[in-house]
């Protein structure tokens, strides 16, 4: 059997893979299918999984792999519905929302950021004026002024007058279910600091030192460092917050394709963990005496494995870095008790542990990007196994490029349909980006990082400035292949799916050795995916937040906004993720708007064709007059208007093209 062939891979973990399979697909249903899943689902699911195992014989694996699977889904339902019971998420009540409150309790979580910090308290008591105070069972989440919270701490009481409101729902269908985040999360309220605040110190703080410390180093490393955004890259990728980066950078980041270079994820954990292997190594073998007695390795290996747990730690143990933290260690324990290292044995028991611990992760993008491209870049290594190697240079140095482009290759092809599902965005040049990008964070970021942080004890955090310029570097690599043309491009949300099974079936070919139909598969893919960017839609009306935004979208593909009750942050973020949710180019509003398919006068103002029929949309209802209705066969209003009584009008509310069909299309 040649080393290319896909069964030497997968026939050993069959059993495991059924039941992680199953695990993940009973934590996709109860979150999806039936979220109000009880117990007897679960027991005749379990009762299924065991009759399969028991009537399996050894010829029929099908059915005993039914049987795994099945247990997986028990596994998957049974840990998702116990953690939705035990958090059990009170969210703060109605008639305390929205209203400016005292608020008291006891920070446990401190995110410090450049203009704002953001503090998560618990122990919570509303005041309302002259009542009782009002316990709240979780957590609140509060943005303040960075300057008026220097110095908080964890463990710190804080009392604060706040603005509160609930968890917000979803603000158009297929938008970031954010009470869902919350539910999860055991987060009552959010809110904001309209008023005084007061802190005060513990006497004694003994719980969340890590915690503690973590921020502090935070704020410390952005400081020290002269605040730069070379220095707020470092913080995330030392701490994992990110609340320093500037969101122009943090956008050119996900536009250029480099966006995992700032996450905490495996590169980084291998990075770190390998490092210090093979230093431990190096300073073993400095002493013979030692070395010839004890096998340096597995002093190294656990050395490894203490740093890599305390990087993800002090990272804050998100799903990626936990995901990465599993596999790095399985791999130092293989050293440690000299066992044959299987990568996709481990990747499968990362996912099922993730999987049963936090069910809800599942669905999010984080879990399953960093999974895919894990498996890609399995998948990919394993299919090079064997490949030739030569004593060149010249020839190693053009084979790490073609390693580096590759990989990059592979794992963004890999997470592309997950971007556009969730994001409804995927970069081109990032398979160029990454050329530069990777080989600079991996062999001088994270070099002069460790270096830097041993060094901090005798020169201070000053000794981090080379990593900081470095990551300065990166910053303008991100920030100029953000602007090439093929970067930052959106699609419709549905798309992510064509995406999906296209570009993971291309893959899957390839790894097959179907070398041509996958090539040609993934080039279909791709080309379909530009051209849909490019595609003429016809002309539709979008009245969001209740009557407050009022987009206009052209058969260019452009949309225009006719109104916007107020320019604030909330509405443009509403519109820019709303955009992107349809694959929309959104443009300010300008009068007198001109083109085959609409036309506007200065009032903003606008008849469009669509279907044959002519619309008039009117932002400003007292303009319009009864020979202006006479002229078209729907109207369009944010409020009713007396000179059209007999034309459609929407009242408040999400109405999409749906809506324009409903009027007669």
């Amino acid at each position: 059997m040649s080393p290319g062939q896909p069964t030497h891979l997968f026939a050993p973990l069959l059993p495991l893979g059924s039941v992680t399979v199953g695990v993940l697909l009973g934590v996709v249903l109860f979150f999806t299918a039936w979220p109000a899943l009880t117990w007897p689902w679960a027991l005749g699911l379990f009762g299924l999984a065991l009759l399969g195992l028991v009537v399996a014989r050894p010829t029929r694996l099908l059915w005993l792999y039914l049987g795994f699977l099945l247990v997986g889904v028990t596994l998957g339902l049974t840990a998702a519905s116990s953690r939705t019971e035990r958090l059990a998420t009170a969210f703060l009540p109605l008639e305390y929302h929205g209203q400016r409150w005292w608020v008291t309790g006891t920070a446990v979580e401190v995110q410090p950021g450049r203009e704002h910090t953001r503090l998560f308290l618990e122990n919570v008591l509303l005041y309302p004026g002259g009542q009782t105070p009002v316990a709240l069972p979780h957590k609140v989440r509060l943005s303040a002024r960075a300057a008026a919270v220097m110095g908080l701490q964890t463990g710190d009481a804080v009392a604060a007058e706040a603005f509160l409101e609930s968890p917000r729902l979803e603000r158009f269908p297929g938008d970031f279910n954010y009470r869902h985040w919350a539910f999860y999360n055991q987060l009552s309220a959010t809110g904001h600091v309209r008023g005084d605040i007061y802190v005060t110190p513990p006497a004694a703080y003994t719980e969340k030192r890590l915690q503690r410390w973590r921020e502090g180093l935070a704020q410390g490393l952005y400081n020290s460092l002269g605040q730069t955004q070379g220095a707020a890259v470092l913080v995330a990728l030392t701490t994992g917050l990110r609340t320093f980066i500037d969101p122009d950078l943090a956008e050119a980041y996900r536009d250029s394709g480099l966006a995992h270079l700032m996450a905490i994820s495996g590169m980084n954990l291998a990075a770190v963990g390998g490092l210090i292997y093979v230093v431990w190594r190096f300073l073993w073998a400095c002493w013979p005496w030692l070395a010839l007695r004890v096998n340096g390795r597995k002093p190294a290996a656990v050395a490894g494995l203490v740093m890599a747990g305390f990087y993800m730690l002090l990272a804050g143990a998100e799903i990626p870095t936990v995901r990465a933290f599993v596999m790095v260690g399985f791999l130092f324990i293989a050293v440690l008790v000299e066992r044959t290292r299987v990568a996709l044995r481990l990747l499968l028991l990362a996912a099922l542990g993730l999987a049963l611990w936090w069910p809800e992760g599942v669905l999010t993008a984080s879990f399953q990007m960093s999974f895919a491209a894990a498996l890609s870049l399995i998948l990919w290594a394993h299919w090079r196994e064997g490949g030739w190697q030569s004593e060149l240079h010249v020839m190693r140095g053009l084979g790490y490029v073609q390693a580096v482009w590759g990989t990059s290759l592979v794992a963004g092809l890999a997470t592309l349909p997950l971007a556009v599902l969730h994001f409804q965005s995927f970069s081109i040049v990032g398979f160029v980006a990454n050329l530069v990008g990777v080989p600079l964070m991996g062999l001088l970021t994270t070099p002069l990082a460790l270096a830097g942080y041993a060094l901090t004890p005798w020169v201070g955090l000053v000794a981090l400035m080379p990593a900081a310029e470095t990551l300065t570097w990166l910053n303008s690599l991100a920030l100029h292949t953000a602007q090439w043309q093929g970067a930052g491009l959106y699609l419709p949300h549905g798309f992510g799916w064509v995406a999906l099974v296209g570009l993971w079936g291309a893959l899957l070919l390839i790894y097959w050795r179907r070398q041509r139909w996958g090539l040609g598969l993934a080039v279909v893919v791709l080309l379909g995916l530009w051209q849909v960017t490019r595609v003429d839609w016809s002309p539709a009306v979008v009245s969001l937040h209740g009557g407050q935004v009022l987009l206009l979208k052209r058969a260019s593909g452009q949309a225009d906004i006719l109104w916007a009750a107020e320019k604030n942050d909330q509405q443009r973020r509403l519109i820019r993720d709303f955009a992107r949710y349809q694959g929309w180019q959104v443009q300010p509003w300008t009068p007198a708007l001109e083109g085959p398919d609409v036309a506007c006068d200065t009032g903003g103002n606008c008849v469009l064709v669509r279907e044959g029929r002519r619309i008039l949309v009117a932002p400003e209802s007292h303009l319009i007059s009864a020979e202006d209705c006479a002229q078209v066969e729907v109207v369009l209003a944010r409020l009713p208007i007396e000179a059209c009584p007999q034309q459609w009008q929407p009242g408040p509310g999400y109405q999409a093209i749906k809506a324009l069909r409903a009027a007669g299309s």
